[in-house]
């Protein structure tokens, strides 16, 4: 019975998490499998499967042939109860969002973290199964204690024989070794970068570069070999971080200044979603083309603050360097503030967004998003009326963040998804309902429309500059997955940027802007984004040419030297005195 109990709980387990594996290919990455694709695509989650239970496995057979079968069961039931929980939920999370779980459970200790993920209600969806699988695997864990091995033996005498020994090993070790040549038989290069990428732990023995197209080989040898000394000075430079600069030039007339950031802000949202902004934006400065530093919070809001690219975000946060925007509006007789309705405690953020750094920090955690927008947004004006001082309020509303919230009487863009997150357990299902997720976006972008017209109409313009623009954007499958954080496409990275305020020209900006960005470097010349990954030690890796979903793309022309110069004058303008010659 303990065996049969056994197999059932691992075969639900595997069905549940590999039932769909080619239809997320078919989202995010657009790929047409053949028959040898699928079965490349499923051998190499298999093999994964196999590699990460053979262990406790192993463990616990030894156990039992030693005469130790309760604890040897107990070990195997628990681990594989771990493992197969791990792997549903990595690959439920991964189908939708193109995140690992372990990019989420690095910030579990925020103080709002269920906030970040949809709320308790909306992620119950997404533990349903591991929960059964867990539940299943744990029960054989304590069948298993009460089963003694001499049991076991009579029934299944042929699996303790030496030759099935020898036979499982091979079969395993065949299956797990055949993924190196089987991979040759895959019809494109991107399939089995795709499917690297997918998987929830790193497999040397998929490697891509087995099938790099000839051109694209040669450039990235080329590329790799000229750009060395721009690596290594880059390297040099990021763990040297930078300090704060002293006596910025003052002025007579100091306005106040207001920045907000509006989280997960889609470059499409102020023409086509907020009006009232849209029409508000024309008295100053439009950055059509405004790319924020990536598609993580922490890495937008460090590049707002500290004016540098995101490449030096660790080194200075764990030198306890204060934003050189605070220091220096400080030195010019501001006060600065930090309102929001999120918490701080997120990747690092609370590091530089702190009491030390701000005179005042204002976090509103009660209710929901929609109610803490509006009185961040009232305490920011109620601020500036009463200042006696020129004052600097950074505010981070929220939203628009995943999963879109708004007052219920904003539900005007119908239909929509009522609970966003029931049914992530299926990628397809939210891929055809994209229409009734993106006007869940709508509606909280109308929302924000609203109550920011109503601050900026309370507000002195005539004595404050208010910039408005975004941490990062928001893919709502428009580049094959939800939500950010996982892809450089043009609708994670790209948001609005808008300054108004005395002194501001009106003025539209149609070229590239940016706030830089972190170790995935994308540099955009015209239509062509030409990844390259920067290590800490100096390595650089030519990922190669993406579109606008980050798809990787054929090479048109040889042009290695070009990209080098452009990655250096980059380098350069972000962290200093980057070399800028190739050899």
């Amino acid at each position: 019975m303990l065996v049969w109990v056994s197999i059932t709980a691992i075969l639900f387990a595997c069905f549940e998490e590999y039932k769909n594996l080619k239809a997320p290919f078919k989202y995010w990455y657009d790929f047409d499998l053949s028959f040898i694709d699928s079965l490349i695509v499923v051998w190499s989650l298999w093999v994964v499967t196999i590699l990460l239970a053979a262990v406790p496995v192993a463990m616990g057979l030894c156990l039992i042939f030693l005469g130790r079968a309760r604890l040897g069961w107990f070990l195997v039931g628990t681990c594989l109860a771990l493992i197969f929980f791990w792997l549903a939920l990595d690959g439920r999370v991964y189908r939708v969002t193109g995140v690992h779980l372990t990019s989420y459970a690095e910030n579990l200790g925020a103080e709002d973290a269920l906030e970040w993920v949809g709320g308790l209600k909306g992620s119950q969806a997404l533990l349903i199964g591991p929960v059964t699988i867990g539940i299943l695997l744990s029960v054989c864990g304590a069948l298993g204690s009460i089963e003694s091995l001499s049991t076991l033996q009579r029934r299944w005498s042929w699996l303790s024989s030496p030759t099935t020994s020898v036979v499982f090993a091979l079969l395993i070790l065949v299956g797990c070794l055949g993924l190196a040549p089987a991979q040759l038989a895959a019809s494109k290069y991107g399939i089995v970068s795709a499917l690297q990428v997918a998987l929830p732990v790193n497999l040397p023995l998929l490697d891509p570069t087995r099938l790099l197209p000839s051109e694209l080989a040669e450039f990235r040898k080329e590329f790799e070999r000229s750009a060395v000394p721009i690596g290594l000075e880059a390297a040099s430079q990021l763990n040297h971080p930078v300090e704060v600069e002293h006596g910025l030039a003052s002025s007579e007339r100091k306005p106040n200044i207001v920045v907000l950031v509006l989280e997960s802000f889609r470059h499409d949202a102020i023409r086509e979603m907020m009006p009232q902004l849209d029409r508000w934006a024309d008295q100053g400065i439009q950055a059509n083309r405004h790319y924020a530093s990536s598609n993580r919070s922490q890495f937008g809001m460090f590049a707002l603050l500290y004016g540098q690219s995101a490449l030096r975000y660790q080194a200075t946060i764990d030198a306890n360097i204060p934003p050189q925007t605070c220091v220096s509006l400080a030195e010019l007789g501001y006060e600065s503030h930090y309102m929001s309705g999120g918490a701080v405690v997120w990747a690092g953020m609370d590091r530089f967004i702190n009491d030390r750094n701000f005179d005042t920090l204002f976090i509103d955690l009660e209710d929901d998003w929609p109610q803490r927008d509006q009185r961040v947004l009232t305490k920011i004006a109620d601020t500036l009326d009463t200042a006696e001082r020129p004052q600097f309020v950074l505010g981070f509303l929220m939203s628009t963040h995943y999963n879109y919230r708004y007052p219920k009487q904003y539900e005007l863009h119908l239909p929509v998804v009522e609970e966003l997150t029931d049914n992530v357990r299926e990628a397809e299902h939210l891929i055809e309902n994209r229409g009734a997720i993106l006007n869940r976006y709508r509606n909280a972008a109308g929302f924000m429309d609203d109550i920011l017209a109503t601050f900026l109409s309370r507000i002195d313009l005539s004595n404050t500059i208010v910039v408005i623009t975004g941490d990062h954007g928001e893919s709502i499958f428009d580049d094959g997955v939800l939500s950010h954080s996982s892809r450089l496409s043009e609708i994670q990275t790209r948001v609005p940027m808008l300054v108004v305020g005395p002194g501001i020209p009106k003025r539209s900006i149609d070229q590239v802007t940016s706030q830089s960005g972190p170790l995935e470097l994308l540099l955009i010349d015209g239509k062509r984004r030409f990844r390259v990954d920067l290590a800490r030690d100096g390595e650089l890796t030519a990922v190669g040419f993406l579109d606008e979903r980050a798809q990787l793309q054929n090479i048109d022309s040889q042009d290695a030297e070009n990209w080098v110069e452009s990655l250096g004058e980059e380098l350069k303008l972000r962290l200093g005195n980057t070399a800028q010659e190739s050899p």
